[in-house]
């Protein structure tokens, strides 16, 4: 009896040792088995179905595959009526099963009721019918980024151990990307790693001298800290990869939800508004194409991936030009630009510089940091080449712009991102490029503040600051554009965003308003039955980015929509009087509403009901979101994101003497710490800090 007591004591530490062998095999990735027909059959469309073919199965379910459909031959439009038909084909198989099955079934009718298990039910099937999916294999594909991953496999696996993300992690591009550093998605999603600009600028530079996104290198950089961002958040790697299609704020709410970060339970119960097809199949498509590598032979044959890339990492010491560069190398342009591929065609061209202190990467060369040195000082330089700002006016062309401004078109499109030349509007505003500033009042380059004076309008200083109204209007934590007055010092840099002083007492509402004083002045995967389209693609749905509604970016984990109610949770850099103009109502109104006095703050993270009358709760939330939007891209324009601290609190500390000392404004901590409570410090608590880096300081690269 004691035998079989100690026998019965080692099965859970046999199911532990089961299970840590499954995450080894896995790169340190656990393996939900609850989902392994979903596994299994991402391992069919990665490792065994060609791009001719295509997988007819169920889109909740993905496991339950009813057969195949041949595109093989067939034009666009031929392959889409394919889909349609077989679609539509076991779409009444499944409902002729469900209304009246047929006591002799033909094979192809037994082969879908058996996907089902023995005996499903009427309704089993019936629901089934309305999910009917096709996803196109990619096994082509998948084989030809296999053979591409050589290049950065080193790197990325590097990587990934520094910033402690599991090695599995390095097979994530094949789900993204397969390994294309060019790939751009449908969501304007770029690069290996996939990173639309919003997420994709905390962490790398992306502006009009370098969009790092198409960096390889700097990209598996900007994915790794990202992951971890996720994981400090989540406590679960599944949920964390999870979160890099479908953002940290979602699966914060599926853990709320739910009650647990169990990834086989958040996939199958979590009803999110954008956790769809792609949300629920991408960790299961990462642990699919991990065993596909551990096994590649057997799906593919011998294979020879491309060698590691090698080169030398140089710092640039001034401003230098491109072709300056390669002169001093002894190689070509086009080599550094193959080494450099997140450069704009503007650096390419030289009409912008390659910046200071940026680390380029070089083909090994003797002595590399030694030529640079060597350039002349005439060929160095302390400043950026600047570029005209123009706005379009009424009856304008691209052509007749390059003409005004002595430049061509195709530099005005490079320059500003344009895909047509012929989609501008009046009021856009471009950048010419390679020209001197705009003549208008001399405002110092790179100043961090700017005084108001008599004629000034916020329209008027943005414009010279180089910045738009709502960055301008976020930086400062101004709700009203017209409530500026002469004297007024405005910041126009991120890295002064003021750090808040604790609550202070509301002060009397002034009688002249400042315009007063002054003078007037991913890829979508489109599948049948669940969004109605064919599969053919990678599953890749774009979760919301942007201003969009609810949502200011996939790393931000605050919820900025209206509860039941009209209710809201009050978040860090805003007031009662951004609300108030964000809803047409004067601020009485909401004090009256919630009980306030006047006076008396309001605390972040606490619950307010708002006054919908004159302003929907969609038009308010999507005036919300352009605030934060604004707020956080103006911050991350100026900085990037390398690591992550963590911090015991301590006896006598507070929130804005810590805030203070690490030189971080309140919303970015509590991105990082959601449900903080300023005004409620647990001694002994762990804050996380993100550590900042000036994009002007040296790089990380």
């Amino acid at each position: 009896m004691r035998a079989r007591a100690r026998t019965l004591s080692l099965l859970p530490a046999l199911a532990l040792a089961l299970a840590f062998a499954a995450s080894a095999d896995t790169g340190g990735l656990p393996v939900p088995e609850g989902m392994r027909a979903e596994i299994d059959f991402w391992k069919q469309v990665f490792g065994e179905v060609g791009g001719e073919a295509g997988l007819v199965h169920d889109s909740l379910y993905a496991g339950v595959v009813y057969g195949k459909v041949s595109f093989k031959d067939l034009s666009p439009r031929g392959r889409r009526d394919a889909i349609r038909k077989a679609a539509r084909d076991y779409r009444d198989i499944l409902n002729r099963l469900a209304d009246n099955r047929p006591a002799q079934l033909s094979e192809l009718e037994q082969r879908v009721l058996d996907a089902w298990g023995p005996d499903p039910s009427r309704a089993t099937l019936r629901a089934a019918a309305a999910r009917i999916r096709v996803q196109q294999g990619m096994a082509e594909r998948f084989k030809e980024g296999l053979v591409r991953s050589g290049r950065w496999r080193e790197h990325i696996l590097a990587t990934l151990r520094e910033h402690g993300v599991p090695e599995g992690v390095v097979a994530l591009p094949h789900v993204e990307s397969s390994f294309n550093p060019r790939a751009r998605s449908s969501a304007a999603a770029l690069g290996m790693w996939q990173f639309t600009r919003s997420t994709g600028r905390r962490f790398m530079r992306i502006d009009n001298v370098m969009d790092e996104r198409l960096d390889p290198w700097r990209a598996s950089t900007a994915a790794a800290q990202l992951l971890a961002y996720n994981h400090s958040l989540l406590d679960s790697w599944p949920l964390a990869i999870t979160a890099y299609n479908q953002g940290v704020g979602a699966m914060l709410r599926a853990v709320r939800q739910l009650g647990t970060r169990d990834i086989e339970t958040v996939v199958r119960r979590y009803k999110g508004r954008t956790f769809k097809f792609a949300g629920r199949n991408f960790y299961v498509e990462l642990i699919a194409v991990v065993e596909i590598e551990k096994d590649a032979e057997r799906y593919f044959g011998a294979l020879t991936l491309d060698p590691p890339i090698r080169y030398v990492m140089l710092d640039m010491p001034d401003y230098l030009r491109m072709d300056t560069l390669a002169d001093a190398l002894g190689v070509s342009e086009g080599t550094l630009a193959e080494f450099n591929p997140g450069f704009r065609a503007n650096v390419l061209g030289s009409s912008r510089y390659v910046p200071r202190n940026y680390t380029l990467r070089a083909p090994p060369i003797d002595n590399a940091q030694a030529l640079i040195a060597g350039i002349a000082d005439d060929l160095r330089f302390a400043s950026q080449i600047r570029d005209r700002e123009y706005i379009i006016q009424p009856g304008d062309t691209l052509s007749l712009i390059a003409q005004r401004y002595g430049t061509t078109v195709s530099r005005i499109m490079q320059t500003n991102n344009l895909r047509n030349r012929h989609r501008i509007r009046a009021g856009q505003s471009l950048e010419i490029p390679g020209l001197a500033a705009a003549a208008a009042p001399p405002m110092e380059e790179g100043a961090a503040t700017y005084r108001v004076r008599r004629g000034d309008t916020i329209a008027i200083i943005a414009q010279r600051a180089r910045l738009s109204e709502a960055e301008l209007l976020a930086l400062n934590d101004i709700p009203n554009k017209n409530r500026i007055y002469i004297g007024q010092e405005l910041k126009l840099k991120a890295g002064h965003l003021p750090i808040p002083e604790p609550p202070v007492t509301e002060p009397e509402p002034q009688s002249l308003m400042a315009a007063a004083e002054i003078g007037g002045g991913a890829e979508a995967n489109n599948g049948i039955g669940e969004e109605a389209r064919p599969a053919l693609e990678a599953a890749v749905e774009p979760a919301p980015t942007g201003p969009s509604y609810g949502v200011v970016s996939l790393v931000d984990p605050n919820d900025y929509s209206v509860a039941g109610g009209g209710m809201v949770e009050v978040q860090a850099a805003e007031t009662l009087g951004h609300y108030a103009d964000w809803l047409e109502i004067r601020t009485q109104r909401l004090r009256d509403l919630n009980g306030l006095r006047f006076g008396r703050p309001v605390g972040v993270g606490k619950r307010l009901r708002l006054d919908f009358s004159r302003v929907s709760a969609q038009t308010f939330t999507e005036r919300r979101v352009a605030f934060h939007y604004a707020l956080q891209e103006a911050f991350f324009s100026d900085y990037h994101v390398v690591g992550v601290t963590e911090y015991k609190v301590r006896r006598g500390d507070s929130v804005w003497q810590l805030m203070r000392r690490n030189d971080i404004p309140m919303w970015l901590l509590r991105q990082y710490n959601p449900g903080l409570d300023p005004d409620s410090l647990q001694v002994g608590a762990a804050l996380l800090f993100p550590k900042l880096q000036a994009k002007d300081s040296a790089s990380v690269s």
